[in-house]
C-alpha cells in the first residue's frame, strides 16, 4: 500500500479501513476505541457497554501479528486516553468524511458533466 494512489487516501483512512475489516464492529463502536481498551495481554479489545448499539459489554480478539497489531502499537504512543482510531493527535472524531462528501464529487444523474473520476465539472 505503498504506491501514490493510496498515499492520497491517507493513513488515517488506511488505519481505518484495517480496522473495519479486522475488528467487524459498528462504525461509532470502532471510533470510540481507546488505546486504554486494548489487553495487549490477552490480545482483546474491550467495547464497553455504555459505547455498544447493544449495551452489552464484549471483547473482540485479535491477531497479534496482523495487521490491526501493527496499528495499534504505533497509536499506543499516544497515550492510554487517546482514540485509536481518532485524528492524528488521538483525539476523538465522531464521523468518517469521504473524499465523495468532502469534495462534494458524489456523480448524480443529471445533465452535469462529470470528470474522469467522477466529479462534477462546473460549466
Amino acid at each position: 500500500m505503498n504506491t501514490p494512489e493510496h498515499q492520497f487516501v491517507g493513513p488515517l483512512l488506511h488505519d481505518r479501513l484495517i480496522g473495519a475489516l479486522e475488528l467487524c464492529c459498528r462504525r461509532g463502536e470502532m471510533l470510540l476505541i481507546q488505546n486504554k481498551r486494548v489487553n495487549w495481554e490477552t490480545f482483546q479489545i474491550g467495547i464497553p457497554g455504555a459505547t455498544a448499539k447493544d449495551k452489552e459489554n464484549r471483547r473482540i480478539q485479535f491477531n497479534p501479528e496482523g495487521r490491526l497489531a501493527a496499528i495499534l502499537e504505533r497509536r499506543a504512543k499516544l497515550g492510554l486516553d487517546a482514540y485509536v482510531f481518532g485524528s492524528a493527535s488521538g483525539e476523538y472524531q465522531s464521523e468518517l468524511q469521504t473524499a465523495w462528501e468532502r469534495f462534494d464529487c458524489w456523480p448524480t444523474v443529471s445533465n452535469r458533466a462529470f470528470d474522469a473520476e467522477g466529479c462534477r465539472v462546473e460549466s
